[in-house]
């Protein structure tokens, strides 16, 4: 960032690749004060330092020419579509950057207040205590050089969608009901472009520990996508073919099975600390009925439990712990970059309000990618893709 006089600015690089992402992705936007709005309210979420409110981007001039009421309704109460956007975003980021997985990510954003919406006050499990939160699910687009959230489910408590006057002062609509985080996961998930006959579709990328599995892994191959997902040691699984040391019809927790069978495990090339083991086994499926997949045990040195996961990518050893870190990248970029640029800084009541901020932010993490990488070299449109 440069400053001009007492107004921020950015850098060249960064303004051509905001004003080529924002040029398609708000072609969306029905209106010209729409999209001129919305490229505003991205330069203001790069530019402003700390919390990312609308008053503090037109206080700091990072929205130039905007006015804080005019922002504030193209966010809270305007009635563009946060689900057109979105798609958008993901078409451009299709056709300037190889994909090379999708990650559904959970994340509990902590509140103070009890007015934002979607927020409750319980223990969340991950933390082991009692906090003020939003429960939110983003998925995520990794590429051979960006990783950004390109959708964003929230969470809704029954006590937001059954009490009528929270829910009209939300403004939530009244196709929205509550949702578990499974529920949210398997939407996020289905709004992804499934694979087909004809071309094999990135894997999903998830850790399942605090939801439900065989769902998770149901909407997977229902979709025709392949999975990589980090699942609980409690997961009840049953050995499908013999192996050298457990016998088929071995049933038990995952952690039991991936440590009864680890001497028959092995070191990675190039990797002498790392021991793995890959064991076919069955999982009950959402629907009751019988999946075959495998299990990948993954040691550490030579003691402690394994990181398990389940899979059906055919792909090495190394492969799958590459695309494994993904998910820990992306909780570190998530908390380094996604909440500088204002991820849990939206702190109205509007249902429709949070879905454009997070809407926005997407965005606005996908320029900054992009700026920091290689430069945008083709428009969308140039690839076939209708504005």
């Amino acid at each position: 960032m440069v400053e001009v006089g007492d107004s921020p600015r950015l850098p060249d690089m960064y303004e051509d690749v905001l004003e080529e992402v924002c040029g398609y992705v708000f072609a969306a936007l029905p209106r010209e004060d729409q999209r001129r709005a919305g490229r505003e309210y991205v330069r203001g979420l790069i530019l402003t330092s700390g919390r990312k409110t609308v008053r503090g981007m037109v206080t700091c001039k990072a929205a130039a020419s905007a006015r804080e009421q005019r922002l504030h309704h193209f966010v809270s109460r305007s009635t563009w579509s946060s689900r057109e956007v979105r798609q958008r975003l993901m078409d451009f980021l299709l056709n300037v950057s190889r994909l090379s997985a999708w990650i559904v990510q959970p994340t509990v954003l902590k509140k103070s207040g009890v007015h934002t919406v979607g927020v409750k006050n319980e223990v969340v499990p991950c933390l082991g205590k009692q906090i003020n939160h939003q429960h939110v699910l983003a998925s995520w687009y990794v590429g051979d050089d960006l990783m950004a959230p390109v959708d964003w489910r929230l969470v809704l408590p029954s006590e937001w969608t059954q009490d009528a006057a929270r829910r009209r002062r939300a403004g939530i609509p009244q196709h929205v009901d509550s949702e578990t985080p499974t529920q949210s996961a398997v939407g996020l998930i289905r709004a992804l472009p499934p694979g087909t006959a004809s071309t094999s579709a990135p894997p999903v990328l998830m850790d399942t520990r605090e939801t439900h599995t065989p769902a998770i892994l149901s909407t997977a191959v229902e979709r025709g996508m392949p999975y990589l997902l980090r699942v609980p040691g409690s997961l009840s699984l049953t050995v499908h073919d013999g192996h050298c040391a457990l016998p088929k019809g071995f049933a038990g927790r995952a952690q039991r099975l991936a440590q009864a069978a680890r001497p028959a495990g092995w070191a990675v090339a190039g990797l002498p600390d790392r021991r793995v083991l890959r064991l076919p086994v069955v999982v009950d499926d959402a629907h009751g009925a019988s999946r075959q997949t495998r299990l990948f045990a993954d040691w550490s040195g030579d003691k402690g439990w394994a990181k398990l996961w389940v899979t059906d990518l055919e792909v090495d050893d190394t492969q799958i712990l590459r695309l494994a870190a993904h998910l820990e990248l992306a909780e570190r970029t998530y908390e380094h970059v996604s909440r500088s640029l204002g991820a849990t800084d939206y702190e109205g009541r509007s249902y429709v309000g949070w879905h454009h901020h997070m809407s926005l932010v997407s965005i606005a993490q996908a320029v900054q990618a992009l700026a920091a990488g290689a430069p945008v070299t083709a428009r969308p449109e140039a690839q076939g893709i209708a504005p």
